[in-house]
């Protein structure tokens, strides 16, 4: 099953938020980040609430009520069938269907879930925090027991350790074999003392109707006299509450004389007074910001009558602004008209110099008659650039010829200087036969070494064979040995330590029945030996013999004939009774005195009847006992015989199922091992034989090229590398022959090239000649000229021409200079005359100064005049909001005044202190009145007030006194009686024998019941604790190979390679521990020296092996996972993420956190198709 979405609708601090797993399918790992306070937790709990219901008194309501709490979900079967679901708050019918109405069964969501329950979903798939350190605790303080770990990790228990230690300590505080102070010891010790009084408790005759008598006289006298002293304390009392009362009532009534004064007066609230001060002190603000802003608009409006802004100026502004942004330019203009003056000179006098260099009669008027036209120039550089072409072909051609011709006779003599090569066919064959041999040349020696060790592991295998006590050689005759299945040996287990169990259970019952006989007759023997304990048969005895006498003597006095031999032996059963009478009357004493003595020690009588019935049921307990102890040891040798039968075909003779269980185990390792060896073996054989043919081959091909090289004996991986140097040597000189056949014929193409090249540039030098000399004629220069001197005078005319133009340009731009300042002095003047005449006259510059000064002040005068008028108008608004404010606090004080009765808001003070003082004594009254009627026993407070009038108050202390008097009288009587109570009773308890056997008799059973349930609860602890210890090796024995071998590995990966694994060891004890497996040194690590955190990390290892065992035998579930990184360094951190992201590939797998330097991580070490992100 996976979640594809949780829809937290209404949980925590969510609203309508949702969580979208279906995203990769819903597989993948899900890391949902939320910083502090973002809700993490709430949602962890909303995916328990939705799975198991909303608990009764949940927290997270704070913002959703009870009856609006939602949280739901889509999830996914891993048959495709899908559930919308939607959990409220509730007690019944809390699971719903998507539209929140239709009620879904829980057994709808049950099988979804494989009918997991709260605690296991807990347990198996989820781990948290505090899950993961206390799992390394455990680890830490368990020593490494490797049952506890591997049954902790596998069942997702955490605290199993403190848990088995809880049992076992609370076991020891019920019960310890030689403890006295556990409770069901200190029970034992009791009852054996109450018994052994018992014994020793007698009834002795006589005084007792007499002191039972007094006792109750003094029982009614100390009744009567507590009645007479419970009536004088109740009347002592009441005067006391009234003499308490009597300063309360007067004060009652001088507090309601002064309330009349104050009949008239309102009681105003609490907060009159600040209210009152609030608006006084408001009042004066208003008034006080009134007085400002009439102040200020006076300031005002005087400022603004002093202002006069220039408008003429103000509506020329753009054309002042205009002149003076201009007048920069014009300052600079004059400054670079004496430069542009400067450089047209020195053109000018540049260009006089070119033409004396080129020709000495022209003048500059003169000069056009030295350009050259576009087409004549062109000429020019084309037959120069023809120029250097021709001559470095030419020259190049030249140089060719010698270093080309030296080049060919070298190749040629180099290749005289080669070898020939190989046959080529052979070759090829010596490669065939090389390639099927190097797939063996690298097996070769390992294989051989293989072989080597081939017996030292046969050696071993036969040692293991004979410490299983087995005569098979190979897998085949294992195979065939017919050893019991594991499962049968641990029925046989099962079953020998279910009759042993019996058997001691036996034993140990059949021992408590010895000391119960043993003890049984030494009470019986102990009440014997005080005084014979009379029984209903002695009495029958006695009263026979009493009747016997009784016929003779009545035969004798009617007269009859009476038997001597029966008065003989009649009086032979008496005392030295020498007379009928005598024995007739001792024999009618002894029947009454057991008749009395069976009435006196019934308690006696009845206990040794209970021991002599307890006596024999014991005899027959044994008895069934001997016999069923018997029984089970038949069935012991039953069960032994039916054990050694079973393993009577392999011809092995058993031990214990346990140590055959372990036998087995080792068997099958041993099978599965030989097994594998046989394989190797065949397969080594079968590649020496291989390599061999391959050797053998190779060396005959190398043998027809080399026939003077002995190749017997070498090795394949020699003859390999000897018949690669050959055929590369080969292929080496074929290459050089072919690559100076190649060199030599492009060198003589080359040569014949050259000579080509040569003759074509001597004719095309011949041609250019004659172009060049009618192109440079017109340049007056000669045919024999160089193109460098060509080129020399074509620069300098162009420079002459270039220069003249420079020249014309710079006498454009003064020119233009000239021509702007003219027209800016006609602007200036005509603004002047405009807006200032009183500047006509000077400089247009100043004037434009001036002018922009005249502005500038001008628009400040406008601004301020702006500003203050819009100050004026905030001022006047400030002063009618400040006298709206005084009409309105004048109107509430008004008001108030009415409430206070005063027609002036200043005479409100008093008021307060009047309405104050009633509101003082209204408290006080009704403290009063409570405290009359805290003393008025019931009564109202009129009703106490009047009865306590009627009291004289002079009369209350010598009453109060005398009534003390009385109750001391009365108490020393009752003191006295109560004195003579104890007496009586310890007088009548030293003679009540049987009150005191009754007594401890009840004390007897109250023990026994107080034993019972400590003695069952004893019991329930000690079977917890075996089944769980059962429970753990069972789990242990089963997933210990397979689990631990999968948490060595992600134990390797999550240290980063710190540990290369961990192992089972035996500590000093013999008991099985996992130990860690450091480095490539295998140094072992116990799990006390590891530091906190590898621990965990330990731990997490077994928790997700136990978790891949448990989804390869059900379906997959959700794995939620809590923030268990905290602790972990950014390396093991990642490597953790690497295996939870490689664990959802088998199933869901969601990892909440508020760390956001690991989902950084999670993105840095995860491939982006294998994680999922999610933001709360």
């Amino acid at each position: 099953m996976k979640i594809d979405a949780l829809h937290l609708t209404a949980f925590g601090p969510f609203t309508n938020t949702c969580l979208d797993f279906s995203k990769a399918g819903g597989r993948g790992l899900h890391l949902v980040y939320g910083p502090n306070e973002a809700g993490k937790s709430s949602a962890l709990r909303a995916l328990r609430a939705l799975f198991y219901g909303i608990d009764e008194r949940s927290a997270d309501s704070f913002i959703h009520p009870y009856a609006k709490m939602r949280v739901g979900a889509t999830l996914c079967a891993d048959n495709g069938q899908r559930l919308d679901i939607v959990r409220r708050k509730g007690r019944t019918n809390t699971l719903r269907g998507a539209d929140d109405q239709t009620v879904v069964e829980e057994s709808v969501l049950a099988g979804f879930l494989n009918n997991v329950d709260a605690d296991v979903f807990a347990t198996m798939f989820g781990i948290g925090y505090d899950d993961l350190v206390a799992g390394g605790r455990q680890i830490v303080s368990g020593g490494g027991d490797l049952g506890q770990l591997v049954f902790s990790a596998g069942s997702g228990i955490v605290r199993l350790k403190s848990i088995r230690d809880a049992l076992q300590a609370e076991a020891e505080n019920l019960f310890k074999p030689s403890g006295k102070n556990p409770a069901i010891n200190a029970a034992l010790l009791q009852l054996k003392d109450i018994e052994k009084q018992l014994q020793q408790t007698m009834l002795p005759g006589s005084r007792w109707t007499e002191l039972e008598k007094e006792y109750r006289q003094a029982g009614e006298n100390r009744q009567k006299v507590e009645a007479e002293l419970r009536e004088n304390q109740k009347a002592r009392h009441h005067l006391d509450r009234i003499r308490q009362a009597l300063p309360v009532i007067a004060r009652r009534q001088e507090v309601t004389d002064l309330l009349a004064q104050y009949e008239n007066t309102p009681v105003l609230a609490a907060d009159f007074a600040e209210t009152r001060r609030d608006l006084v002190s408001k009042l004066d603000m208003a008034g006080r910001e009134a007085e400002r802003a009439e102040t200020a608009i006076s300031a005002i409006e005087k400022e603004m009558a002093g202002l006069l802004p220039d408008d003429t100026i103000i509506n020329n502004a753009g054309l002042i602004e205009d002149l003076y942004q201009q007048l920069g330019s014009q300052h600079k203009a004059e400054a670079d008209r004496v430069g542009l003056d400067t450089r047209r000179s020195a053109l000018l006098g540049e260009c006089r110099e070119i033409l004396r260099n080129l020709s000495g009669e022209l003048s500059l008027e003169d000069a056009e008659q030295l350009r050259i036209k576009k087409e004549q120039a062109a000429a020019i550089r084309r037959l120069s650039s023809e120029y250097e072409q021709i001559t470095t072909r030419m020259e190049s051609a030249k140089e060719t010829l010698p270093e080309t011709t030296r080049e060919i006779r070298h190749l040629e003599e180099q290749k005289q200087q080669l070898s020939k090569p190989r046959d080529p066919q052979s070759i090829a064959t010596l490669e065939a036969v090389l390639t099927e041999a190097l797939e063996y040349a690298p097996l070769e020696k390992q294989n051989k070494q293989d072989l080597a060790g081939m017996d030292a592991r046969r050696a071993a295998f036969e040692n293991r064979l004979q410490q299983l006590g087995l005569s098979a050689k190979t897998a085949g005759e294992l195979q065939k040995l017919p050893v019991p299945a594991i499962e049968t040996i641990q029925v046989y287990e099962d079953s020998f330590d279910q009759g042993k169990t019996r058997a001691r259970e036996l034993a140990r019952e059949r021992q408590q029945i010895d000391e119960q006989l043993r003890e049984t007759e030494t009470r019986i023997n102990a009440g014997q030996m005080a005084q014979a304990v009379p029984s209903e048969s002695d009495l029958t005895t006695a009263r026979a013999r009493r009747d016997q006498g009784w016929q003779l003597v009545r035969t004798r006095l009617e007269g009859g004939r009476v038997d001597e031999q029966a008065i003989s032996e009649y009086l032979g059963l008496s005392d030295n009774c020498t007379i009928l009478a005598d024995a007739f009357e001792y024999h009618v004493k002894g029947a009454d005195e057991l008749a009395d003595r069976l009435r006196r020690e019934a308690d006696r009588v009845a206990e040794h009847a209970r021991l002599a019935a307890d006596h024999q049921t014991a005899q027959n307990r044994r008895a069934e006992l001997d016999a069923a102890c018997k029984q089970a040891q038949e069935e012991i040798e039953n069960l032994r015989a039916q054990w050694e039968n079973l393993w009577a075909q392999t011809g092995i003779s058993p031990k214990t199922p346990r140590e055959m269980e372990r036998w087995i185990r080792d068997f099958v390792v041993l099978k599965s091992d030989l097994s594998e060896f046989e394989q190797v073996c065949a397969k080594a054989q079968d590649l020496e034989n291989q390599t061999e043919t391959r050797r053998a081959a190779l060396a005959e091909e190398l043998k027809k090229l080399d026939p003077q090289t002995d190749f017997s004996g070498v090795s394949l991986s020699r003859l390999v590398f000897q018949a690669r140097k050959i055929i590369e040597d080969e292929k080496n000189l074929a290459a050089e022959h072919e690559k100076i056949d190649s060199e030599a014929a492009a060198r003589k193409k080359e040569l014949a090239a050259a000579k080509n090249r040569l003759e074509t540039g001597q004719k095309e030098f011949e041609k250019w000649r004659a172009s060049w000399a009618a192109a440079v004629s017109s340049l007056g220069l000669s045919p024999d000229s160089r193109p460098a001197e060509a080129e020399a005078v074509m620069e300098d005319v162009r420079t002459l021409f270039e220069k003249l133009k420079n020249a014309e340009t710079l006498q454009k731009r003064i020119h233009g200079i000239d021509r702007d300042a003219e027209a800016f002095s006609t602007k200036v003047a005509a603004l002047t005359d405009a807006v200032a005449p009183d500047l006509s006259g000077s400089a247009a510059q100043d004037i434009v100064l001036q002018l922009h000064g005249r502005l500038t002040r001008a628009r400040e005068d406008s601004t301020r005049k702006n500003t203050l008028e819009k100050q004026l108008t905030a001022e006047k608004k400030n002063l009618e909001t400040a006298r709206k404010n005084t009409q309105s606090l004048q109107t509430r004080l008004g008001r108030m005044c009415e409430e206070a009765g005063c027609t002036d808001y200043r005479q409100l003070p008093e008021a307060e202190q009047r309405s104050e003082k009633r509101r003082q004594l209204d408290t006080e009254l009704q403290s009063l009145e409570q405290r009359i009627l805290e003393l008025s026993g019931g009564a109202t407070v009129e009703q106490f007030t009047a009865a306590a009038g009627a009291v004289d108050a002079d009369t209350i202390e010598p009453e109060i006194i005398r009534y003390d008097e009385k109750i001391a009288e009365l108490t020393k009587q009752k003191d006295s009686l109560t004195e003579t109570l104890g007496s009586l009773g310890n007088e009548m308890s030293k003679m009540d024998g049987s009150a005191k056997a009754a007594e401890l008799a009840q004390k007897r059973q109250e023990i026994l019941g107080r034993l019972d349930p400590d003695a069952r609860h004893y019991v329930r602890v000690r079977i917890a604790t075996r089944v769980l210890d059962r429970a753990i090796d069972r789990f242990r024995e089963k997933n210990q190979d397979p689990m631990l071998f999968r948490a060595s590995e992600l134990f390797a990966k999550i240290t980063c390679g710190a540990f290369s694994g961990m192992r089972p060891e035996f500590d000093d004890t013999g008991r099985p521990v996992i130990t860690g497996v450091r480095g490539a040194e295998h140094e072992l690590v116990p799990v006390w020296a590891m530091s906190d955190g590898t621990a965990d990390q330990l731990y997490l290892s077994l928790r997700l092996a136990g978790l891949e065992m448990t989804m390869e035998k059900t379906s997959p579930m959700p794995f939620i996972v809590d923030d268990i990184l905290i602790k972990f360094d950014n390396d093991r951190a990642a490597a953790a993420l690497e295996i939870l992201a490689d664990l959802s590939a088998q199933t869901q797998v969601i990892f909440f956190t508020h760390h956001a330097h690991l989902v950084d991580l999670a993105r840095e070490c995860l491939a982006d198709d294998r994680v999922v992100y999610h933001q709360l």
